[in-house]
């Protein structure tokens, strides 16, 4: 609906004036969604905002989902071990009472079979005499005197040992040492007679340059004689002069 050109010109008080202020609808929509207008909306930008929210909105159930599977499989898997641990405990018990009642067997028959060893050996030999018994008693004494000789013979092997193991350490820390001495004596040694040759060299290096020093002074004192020669008078006679 298009708004009078004189609705602006109305009057308050007067009978055209209105509080109610027209609307047109197209103008308004054009002002709101025109792609050009000052306070237009960005339709895109809602889209891409709603379409945005949704996918938000589908991750976090997708992760809500997973999470609620992670902890459905860690339940069971909670489960299945403890099954397992529970059944694995039942066998190694059943396993234990087994064991335990065949060892119990064992020992009751090992018993029965002693007792009837006893029994016949009682019957066989009656019962036993006083040296018998007195024996028997001593058994005991003579195993702890064998085991007690065993003992003193073992350690006598050992300190033998370990006598002879002191023995051949010392033996060869000795020859180390020895070893050691005879290379340190050499090695003075051969300080000693490389000093020796050093001074001998130096020596002789010294001797050798005096003689040549005395060769060349002798040399020297060979030439000047040599060259300060004195011509006799009677050479510069036959030529009547005095000059050379």
């Amino acid at each position: 609906m298009a708004c009078p050109d004189n609705q602006f010109e109305a009057v308050i008080g007067e009978k055209r004036f209105s509080r109610v202020r027209p609307v047109d609808d197209e103008e308004r929509k054009k002002r709101i969604f025109d792609t050009y207008s000052y306070c237009s909306l960005d339709v895109k930008g809602l889209n891409k905002q709603l379409e945005y929210n949704q996918w938000k909105k589908d991750q976090e159930e997708a992760e809500k989902k997973a999470y609620a599977e992670y902890q459905d499989m860690k339940n069971r898997n909670m489960k299945y071990y403890e099954e397992q641990v529970r059944l694995r405990k039942k066998e190694n018990d059943l396993e234990a009472a087994k064991e335990w009642t065949e060892q119990h067997k064992e020992r009751v028959a090992q018993d029965v079979a002693e007792r009837l060893w006893r029994m016949q050996i009682n019957d066989r030999y009656g019962p036993l005499t006083r040296d018998r018994y007195v024996q028997q008693d001593l058994e005991p004494a003579r195993e702890i005197a064998i085991y007690n000789k065993l003992q003193e013979k073992w350690c006598d092997q050992i300190d033998t040992k370990e006598a002879q193991r002191k023995k051949d350490y010392a033996e060869h820390m000795d020859y180390i040492h020895r070893q050691c001495m005879a290379r340190k004596t050499m090695r003075e040694r051969e300080e000693f007679i490389g000093r020796r040759l050093f001074e001998d060299n130096r020596e002789l290096m010294k001797t050798q340059m005096c003689e040549a020093g005395w060769k060349q002074q002798e040399a020297r004192e060979e030439k000047r004689e040599n060259h300060m020669y004195q011509i006799k008078p009677e050479y510069f006679a036959q030529f009547q002069t005095r000059s050379r």
